[in-house]
């Protein structure tokens, strides 16, 4: 139970891009423990998506188990083995915190704004509909709502990875961006 809690610590530190100097060394069965539960997390969250007529289709099981594993397997190759299982706990315990903020604060906008939340930006600048600029803003605000989770988990997983692999900055960050990529492009 220690090394889950540590393992937390160490993620919500990295979630404001701190990194944890001298973070604890965890096993296998805490990266399999933070696995289940961000499986748990994200079927969840479908689940309130889903709402008002949640239908259960095993099919998203599978493809669950699936990325799991696959976005482990990728990251595995980033970092040195004897910091492996701590770099892959520490990973999955901020994508459970990152899903559950920002699903949070989705599920939340989506309770108090009108469907579409660019549209209520777009209305609070009429000068943009009056000088044309609506679909340049619409588009900045669709961008930024993918660059901004982007760059907040890039600089988390660069706090994960400063904790955990001695080197560079530069090298280092390097290494989060490929990882990211890698993911990107695994998914």
């Amino acid at each position: 139970m220690a090394s889950v809690w540590s393992v937390f610590k160490f993620a919500a530190r990295a979630a404001i891009w701190r990194p944890t100097p001298n973070p604890p060394l965890v096993g296998l069965s805490t990266l399999v423990g933070w696995t289940l539960v961000l499986a748990l997390v994200r079927g969840v969250i479908q689940l309130l998506d889903a709402i008002p007529s949640p239908v259960f289709n095993p099919y998203g099981i599978n493809a669950l188990i699936a990325w799991l594993v696959i976005a482990i397997a990728v990251a595995a190759f980033f970092v040195r083995p004897g910091a492996r299982m701590t770099f892959l706990s520490a990973m999955v315990a901020l994508s459970v915190l990152t899903e559950v903020v920002l699903s949070g604060i989705r599920l939340g906008l989506a309770l108090v704004l009108p469907p579409s939340p660019i549209g209520l930006v777009l209305s609070l600048f009429p000068a943009l509909s009056a000088h044309g600029l609506t679909d340049w803003a619409e588009g900045a605000i669709s961008i930024s709502f993918f660059l901004a989770p982007l760059v907040s988990w890039i600089g988390g997983m660069f706090a994960i990875i400063r904790s955990v692999e001695p080197g560079a900055q530069l090298r280092l960050l390097t290494r989060v961006i490929a990882l990211w990529a890698a993911l990107f492009i695994a998914k």
